[in-house]
Order: structure tokens, then sequence, then C-alpha cells
């Protein structure tokens, strides 16, 4: 596994679901500027932070792979909902 340029993690992942298959998932924490449109052109309105997830270990098996993949769009979907509730706050 590669090493991470900003603040990352990894655990091993054995899903109920996946039978034997054990994966390694690991997200990654990047510092983004975020731009907004303006009538001159994009203009710097403030920082964000990118989130990588890559989930590894399928050996080719696709029907998991795949799985996965949709379940992890689910998962950083309720993540955004919940950032965009305001129920957190930047630090």
């Amino acid at each position: 596994m590669k090493s991470c340029r900003h603040d990352c993690s990894r655990t091993q992942w054995k899903g109920s679901y996946s039978g034997p298959l054990t994966t390694v998932v690991r997200w990654e924490l990047a510092p983004q500027t975020v731009n907004s449109l303006h009538p001159s052109g994009p203009k710097k309105s403030g920082t964000g932070t990118l989130v990588r997830v890559r989930q590894e270990g399928f050996a080719g098996n696709v029907a998991n792979a795949t799985g996965h993949g949709e379940g992890w769009k689910r998962v950083l979907g309720w993540l955004e909902a919940f950032i965009k509730r305001g129920e957190i706050s930047a630090r």
C-alpha cells in the first residue's frame, strides 16, 4: 500500500455479506481550495477537505467490488448530507 501525502488511515474490512473476503480500506484527507463562479471567472471562496476512499483486495471478484463501490457512494452521500446540514463545525 502506498504511503499517504496527507492525513490518512487504513483498516482491514471483512463485511458480514462478503463471505470470507477481507479487504483493506484506506481513506485520505487532503486540503482543497474551493472556488466559486464570479462574473470575471472562478475565484477562491474558501477551503475544504477532499476525501479519498480506496478499498483493495477484491482479487478479481468484480461482483463484490461493484457492490462495495455502490455502498461507498451511499456512505459518502450520507457524509455530504450530514456536513451540509451544518451539524459539524470546521476547526
